[in-house]
C-alpha cells in the first residue's frame, strides 16, 4: 500500500524505528499511569491509539504520515504492553496465593497465534483476487477490530496493582526505574546477554518485516502464497512454543540462543 503511494522504503523501516523507539520511552510512563488507574484503562486506550493509528495511514499515505502513524501506534504499544499481562495475572491469582496465569497465559498466545494464521490466510487470499484495490478496506477492517478489542476492554473488571509504600510516587522516580534497569543489564551477565541478542536479532526482523512484501511482489510471488507460508510458520511456532522448554534438558541458554538465531539467520538468507 505504501509502496504504491510512492513513500520510498527507507522511510518505511524509519518508521519502524520509531515506532519501537517510541514504545521503548513510552514504557515506564504508561507503565506508572497503569499502576495508578488500573490496567483495563491501559489496555483500552492502547488499542484505540493503535487503530487510529492505523487509520491515520489511511488518510495520510506519507512519509511524514507514516512517522505520525508510528507514533501513534508506538504509544498505543506502550499502554497495552505489560498491562494486558498484569490484568491476566491479576485477575487469575488464587486466594491461596498460587495463580493459574501460566496455563491461561499459554492459551491466550495460542490463540492470539491461531488469529493471525486466520487473518494472513484472509488477507492473502482477498489481495490475491482483488489486488490494490483491497488495501484500503483491509486496513479499515483492521481498523474496526483493533478499535472493537479497545471498546470491549472497557466492559472488563478492573484490577489496580499493589504498589509498593516506597514506589507510590513512581512518577517522579521514572528515571531511577531506567537507571535501575541499566546497572541491571551491566552486572548481571545473563541479561547482559539477551539485551545484546534482542539488539542484533529484533533489528533485522523489523528491517525484513517492513520490506520482504514488495520484494517478494517484485519476483512474482503470488500474494496468498505469502498469506499461506505466514500461517504455517505460526502453525510450527506453536508447536515449537508448546516444547520449547525441553531444549532446557540438553543444552545451557548461551547454546540455546546460538542454535536459534542459526537457524534463523540460515533460513533469512535462504
Amino acid at each position: 500500500f505504501l509502496v504504491m503511494e510512492k513513500v520510498p522504503l527507507s522511510a518505511i523501516v524509519i518508521g519502524q524505528a520509531i515506532y519501537s523507539a517510541t514504545i521503548f520511552v513510552g514504557e515506564i510512563p504508561t507503565g506508572i499511569i497503569a499502576d495508578k488507574f488500573g490496567q483495563k484503562s491501559s489496555i483500552a486506550i492502547g488499542y484505540l491509539l493503535e487503530a487510529l493509528g492505523i487509520y491515520f495511514l489511511i488518510l495520510s499515505p506519507t512519509i511524514t504520515g507514516v512517522y505520525i502513524s508510528n507514533i501513534i501506534r508506538g504509544i498505543g504499544g506502550s499502554f497495552t504492553s505489560g498491562s494486558k499481562e498484569a490484568l491476566l495475572y491479576e485477575s487469575t491469582k488464587r486466594s491461596d496465593g498460587k495463580t493459574t496465569y501460566q496455563k491461561i497465559y499459554s492459551g491466550l498466545a495460542i490463540n492470539e497465534q491461531i488469529g493471525f494464521i486466520i487473518s494472513v490466510a484472509i488477507a492473502g487470499f482477498i489481495y490475491a483476487k482483488f489486488g490494490s484495490a483491497s488495501f484500503i478496506p483491509l486496513m479499515i477492517a483492521t481498523t474496526i477490530c483493533i478499535g472493537s478489542v479497545g471498546i470491549i476492554a472497557l466492559f472488563l473488571k478492573n484490577y489496580k496493582a499493589d504498589i509498593l509504600p516506597e514506589n507510590k510516587d513512581g512518577g517522579s522516580n521514572m528515571f531511577s526505574f531506567v537507571k535501575q534497569s541499566f546497572k541491571l543489564i551491566q552486572s548481571n551477565k545473563t541479561v547482559f546477554y539477551l539485551t545484546i541478542t534482542g539488539i542484533l536479532t529484533l533489528s533485522g526482523q523489523y528491517f525484513l518485516e517492513s520490506i520482504y512484501q514488495p520484494y517478494f511482489k517484485d519476483f512474482q510471488v503470488p500474494p496468498y502464497l505469502i498469506g499461506l507460508s505466514l500461517s504455517l510458520g505460526t502453525i510450527l511456532n506453536i508447536i515449537l512454543i508448546k516444547y520449547s522448554y525441553l531444549l532446557e534438558k540438553y543444552f545451557t541458554l548461551g547454546k540455546i540462543i546460538l542454535y536459534i538465531n542459526l537457524i534463523l539467520g540460515i533460513f533469512y538468507i535462504a
